[in-house]
């Protein structure tokens, strides 16, 4: 059938390329402590198939593995700052992405927490959104749209 072939077509994530003088914090090149360049790249490739596919994170990019991987430690708050202002948007939608996963594993008190995190993140970088074609094109807002 042509469907498929048609929605995996459409799901091809957008080549965001960079935009002369945008602010650092929509680069998402990656940092030390944080996640890659590849990663982002792969996160946001995840986001764009699932905006017209519904499946599974591939493993690699899994958010909660993702987010375990980086930010895992005592220095998670200082970790994810530098995550921010290399990718402020990204840091909100890879927060926004473990809140079911975190419901599911450490029940609503701690969905609940993370919900505040991301919802934070997003307020910070709220004003980039029309220059950050990642969180414009490539993520899924219906995915956690419904939490408020």
């Amino acid at each position: 059938s042509v469907l498929p072939r048609l929605l995996q077509m459409l799901s091809e994530p957008v080549n965001c390329l960079p935009i002369e003088d945008a602010p650092r914090e929509i680069h998402c090149t990656g940092t030390p402590r944080g996640l890659q360049a590849g990663e982002w790249t792969s996160f946001f490739g995840a986001h764009a198939k699932s905006r017209y596919m519904r499946s599974e994170w591939p493993v690699e990019v899994d958010p909660m593995s993702l987010l375990r991987r980086c930010c895992a430690g005592e220095d998670e708050e200082e970790v994810i700052r530098e995550m921010e202002a290399d990718c402020g948007l990204g840091v909100s939608a890879l927060l926004f992405s473990t809140i079911t996963a975190l419901e599911r594993r450490q029940g609503p008190r701690t969905a609940r927490q993370q919900l505040s995190k991301a919802m934070a993140s997003r307020s910070r970088h709220w004003g980039l959104q029309a220059f950050d074609c990642h969180w414009s094109q490539q993520v899924n807002h219906a995915g956690f749209q419904h939490y408020k």
